[in-house]
Parts: C-alpha cells; structure tokens; sequence
C-alpha cells in the first residue's frame, strides 16, 4: 500500500508534464476511417502468438524501435527486445486463456491509440487482469504495426518478479533518461519542476485540475478512475497518506504528437519517508493530454506502472 501510494504521488508529476511548442516531431496527419475491425484481428494474431508462444508472429506484429512498457518492468526500447521480454514469459507462465476487450480508439491517421482491458489465466500463475494500451502506426504497404504498447494491472501480484526478465535488449534503466536522438522540448521539463512543487505539497485541488473533466486515470496495481467525481475520490483518498518525498527525478524518455495533443512516455525515480520507515520507487508511464482554448494541455487519459528491478 505504501509503494503504491508513493508511486501514485510521483507519477504525476512524470505524466503531467505536458506542454510545449509542438514543431516538428512526427506530425500526424487528418484522422481516418475507423480501423475497429482491423485492430480486432491484430489483436487476435497477438492473442494466438502469446498462447503458442511464436515468436516470428510477435515479431512481425511490432515496428523496427517499438516501445514495451510493461508492469514491473523498465521501458523495453525496440522489437528485438520486446520479443525477447516475451519469449521469457511466455515459456514460463503456460498461458490458458487470453481475452482482450476494446474499451476505445483514438485514430489520429496515421497513428491510432487503442485503449482496452484484458484478462489472463494460467495453469501455474495467479491470474491477471487489467488496462492495455497500443498505438499503432499506419506503413507505406497500408498495414499496421505496434509501435508503442503498455499494460497495467488491477490488483497487485502475490509475486511480482513473474513479469520481470533480466538481461532484455533495448531496456532502458537509470542514466538514459531520454530516448536517443530525440529532443524533448524545454516546456516538459519546466512543467515537471511546478508539479514536484505541487506533489511534495500534496495538492489535490492542483492535481484534478490537471485532468480534463472526463479524464481517465489507471493507476499502478489499482482500477481505472473515470471522470472527476472518481479521480476527486482517490486523490483526496490518496493524499490522506503520510508520505514525504525526499527527492524526486522524472524523464519525457519520449514522446508522439497528436492533433490537439501529445502522447507521452515517461519514466521516475523517487526517494520517500514514511513514519519509522524510508524507501525508493521506480516507474514508467503513458499520458495522452489533449490542447486546451488556453493552450495548456491536460490529461485526458493516463496509465502507470511500478518498476520491480532493482528495488
């Protein structure tokens, strides 16, 4: 409970950072036609692949520098990578039945965020369930591939190193903070040093406006809060928490523009006191935020999850 409530403080601050002069980094084009159906049979080819554990499947479902950020796990940087993070899983959880379900689809053109919730059994785990996000990205051959995935669950694990592989290529840890070859506008790094301000003083009030009034929230290990009565609920529940934080470092590793809005992918480190007891968390996150009349942006929907490594 406390981690989770650490991390919920800190993730904030990494997730809403959302602003900035947004010129020249992959702009995306007028939306297209409803792509649900396609989307469903992609998801179908990952949903046998993970069951039969095929990895050629897999690999041909991902762009060339796909982004994994999975539970427990640092952010996975390309396919080779997320392919390996799999193989792992897969081998050791003999997965039983997968379902996906599609909850809503923002399509952008030439890219498209997926967002859904999942369920999983197994012969020899503890079952999961949870939110998934994909965004997908539109090829020249009209295809779509994964570009960036992220999943997240309900409730935590008895045991979380179930979802943890070591030695995975392309996973980002500590000193690279910032994808590479990518620069991250001066705004977001601005904006993150108002919300630690913001988070060390526990501000509710601050904290919901950063939402938009139907704003989503999945936090780590927790349900999806949906809209500001609920996001009201479990912030003023949240921050009822005696949590100091004694420092406090967050990361844009990357991120996507949208019409109207940024995707981002971000990462945290943080150090905090609790009474009698102190301690360090880690963790990663997604955030659509969408243009505000003002100009500001403001979260609209948001996923985070707890690092496990090294802790």
């Amino acid at each position: 409970m406390i981690l989770r409530a650490v991390y919920t403080l800190v993730v904030i601050i990494g997730l809403t950072s959302c602003a900035g002069e947004q010129k020249g980094h992959d702009e995306i084009q007028t939306p297209k036609p409803d792509r649900k159906t396609t989307i469903e049979i992609l998801n179908g080819k990952l949903i046998s692949a993970a069951i039969t554990n095929n990895t050629d499947v897999l690999q041909s479902l991902y762009t060339k520098n796909a982004l994994l950020l999975a539970e427990y796990m640092p952010i996975i940087d390309g396919n080779t990578g997320i392919v390996q993070y799999y193989d792992q899983i897969f081998k050791r959880q003999n997965l039983k039945t997968y379902e996906k379900e599609i909850s809503e689809i923002f399509d952008f053109g030439k890219v498209i965020l997926e967002i859904g919730v999942y369920k999983k059994s197994f012969e020899n785990a503890q079952e999961q369930a949870g939110q998934y996000w994909n965004i997908w990205r539109l090829q020249e051959d009209g295809n779509l591939l994964l570009d960036a995935e992220s999943f997240g669950l309900f409730n935590p694990l008895e045991n979380p190193s179930a979802l943890t592989v070591d030695a995975v290529q392309g996973t980002v840890w500590g000193t690279q903070k910032i994808r590479m070859n990518v620069a991250i506008p001066l705004e977001f790094d601005a904006y993150a040093a108002l919300m630690e301000n913001t988070v060390r003083d526990r501000d509710t009030k601050k904290v919901l406006e950063m939402y938009t009034t139907d704003g989503a929230y999945t936090p780590f290990s927790d349900t999806t809060k949906v809209g500001a009565e609920n996001l009201s609920k479990h912030y003023y529940a949240y921050h009822k928490n005696p949590v100091i934080i004694d420092s406090i470092e967050t990361a844009t590793y990357d991120y996507l523009l949208v019409p109207n809005g940024v995707i981002r992918f971000t990462q945290f480190y943080v150090e905090w006191t609790v009474p009698g007891y102190s301690g360090k968390s880690q963790g990663t996150g997604i955030s659509y935020c969408t243009r505000q009349a003002d100009n500001s942006l403001k979260i609209h929907r948001q996923i985070a999850h707890h690092t496990h490594l090294h802790q």
